[in-house]
């Protein structure tokens, strides 16, 4: 009982440890496409599509999504994702996705504006040229969109790769059973067991959040029994211990990597000894308290909460 509790402990810990954002590779920026979320705080700068700074030193919102345009010299041209178009959402909007245009009209006569709503929060989807565009009132306002600097190490050390959670996902891993109930069989009654379980399983999971989930899990594993007067037909008078493969069909529920539920399974015992052959449980169905850690899904994105891209 004393290993099982170990092995629990150690399952729950490897399943927090396990638990974090995967780090930013060079090599593999899709420019325009691959997303990244800030996970620190660190400085960043308004600038041009081209890296030209325009704009003084600010903090990156924390848990903001963007996608990198473009690089400079050892920096790189980085634009937030649009947050959801709303009241509570203006002054982000107006910070980090879009610009006010200036009064100096000719410096923007090549961009494309749109008419933002400050009572609404919304930009219109009517697009124009800014030099035939003079509709600004007290209400509305022209803007274009924005970009901003961001230095490669704060790259590396504030931010992570950004892969949203898919509703439906593929898992595999390890699991372990706590409890196993022994129906009835052959004139003896059911049997309660806690001998030493350990396999894999394979299955698909639905996503409810980014931390809570429930999955449908196939598995394979090794167990220990034991072979007594009690759990023999005919019986016999000794107890050893043998080691069976346990098949079973599993359904359970998860917080971020940890999982437990129930299981249903058959024990698979080699007839290679007259006391494995008179053992009452072989291949027959028993019951489980499942628990497991997800050790690689189809989707290895582990993210916080992000603030904006959920329009």
């Amino acid at each position: 009982m004393r290993t099982k509790i170990l092995i629990t402990g150690l399952m729950m810990l490897l399943a927090v440890i396990s638990w974090g954002q995967e780090k930013i590779s060079l090599n593999k920026i899709d420019y325009g496409n691959s997303q990244y979320i800030f996970t620190e705080s660190t400085l960043i700068a308004e600038c041009d599509l081209e890296g030209n700074k325009n704009g003084n030193n600010e903090r990156a919102p924390i848990n903001a999504i963007f996608v990198i345009s473009g690089n400079k010299d050892d920096n790189y041209i980085i634009k937030f994702l649009k947050w959801k178009e709303n009241k509570n959402n203006i002054s982000n909007n107006l910070k980090y996705y879009y610009k006010q245009i200036n009064q100096n009209r000719n410096a923007h006569n090549e961009k494309v504006v749109q008419e933002f709503n400050l009572l609404t929060g919304k930009a219109n989807d009517k697009i124009s040229n800014i030099r035939n565009n003079d509709n600004e009132s007290a209400e509305t306002i022209e803007i274009i969109e924005t970009y901003f600097l961001l230095s490669k190490i704060d790259l590396l050390t504030a931010a992570s790769t950004y892969t949203p959670i898919p509703k439906y996902e593929f898992v595999f891993g390890t699991i372990g059973y706590l409890v196993r109930i022994r129906p009835a069989t052959s004139g003896f009654s059911s049997n309660w067991s806690t001998d030493l379980n350990l396999g894999i399983a394979y299955g698909a999971k639905v996503n409810f959040n980014k931390n809570w989930g429930i999955s449908a899990l196939g598995g394979l594993s090794l167990s220990k029994i034991k072979i007594d007067s009690l759990s023999t037909s005919p019986s016999i008078n000794k107890s050893i211990e043998k080691v069976t493969l346990s098949p079973t069909v599993n359904v359970l529920l998860n917080y971020k990597n940890f999982f437990v539920g129930l299981g249903v399974g058959y024990d698979w015992l080699n007839l290679d000894t007259e006391e494995s052959k008179r053992w009452i449980y072989n291949r027959k169905p028993f019951y489980a308290l499942g628990i497991g850690i997800n050790l690689f899904s189809s989707n290895n994105g582990k993210e916080p909460t992000p603030t904006n891209g959920n329009n």
